[in-house]
């Protein structure tokens, strides 16, 4: 089956629908590589590399790319790039770019970039990145980064690093750097 859409590119509908022109959109089960303005939906969406948008159930899972946003379960779960926003449950989970934002359960929980940004129950739980602001339950529990910001019941409670910033009921308990400031 052959269709075509508006600009009459070519949308190959078998199990997957895939529109190609200068931007491409992938639809379906099990996307393939679509790289530079790459968007794949569906259930092992992942449009690897270049500016990829990726929806679905493991969605850019295994993604190496830049600029990365990716939206489901297991959103950009072992991404490696840089400019990674994720949004799931397992957000950016083993993510080590650089400039991460994550939102989800386990938002970046092994990150190892800096200026790291989480959200959620145990937001950079293991992030050993600079410069990281982390809000949920185990907030950079385990960040050993400086200039950290951690909000959460756990908030950067076991810390190394210089200039936190926490608030939470055991914030900063076993930190070890300088200038910290803990309310909780």
């Amino acid at each position: 089956n052959k269709i075509t859409d508006s600009t009459q590119d070519t949308v190959d509908s078998d199990k997957n629908i895939r529109v190609t022109d200068s931007s491409a959109l992938s639809y379906g089960r099990n996307n393939g590589t679509l790289g530079t303005d790459s968007q794949a939906i569906g259930i092992n969406a992942r449009a690897d590399t270049d500016f990829t948008t990726a929806t679905g159930f493991g969605a850019a899972r295994d993604n190496t790319g830049s600029n990365t946003t990716a939206t489901g379960r297991n959103a950009a779960q072992n991404n490696t790039g840089s400019n990674t926003t994720a949004t799931g449950r397992d957000a950016a989970q083993n993510n080590t770019g650089s400039n991460t934002t994550a939102t989800g359960v386990d938002a970046a929980q092994n990150n190892t970039g800096s200026n790291t940004t989480a959200t959620g129950e145990s937001a950079a739980r293991d992030n050993t990145g600079n410069n990281t602001t982390a809000t949920g339950f185990r907030a950079a529990r385990d960040n050993t980064g400086n200039n950290t910001t951690a909000t959460g019941r756990d908030a950067a409670q076991n810390n190394t690093g210089n200039n936190t910033t926490a608030t939470g009921v055991d914030a900063a308990r076993n930190n070890t750097g300088n200038n910290t400031t803990a309310t909780g």
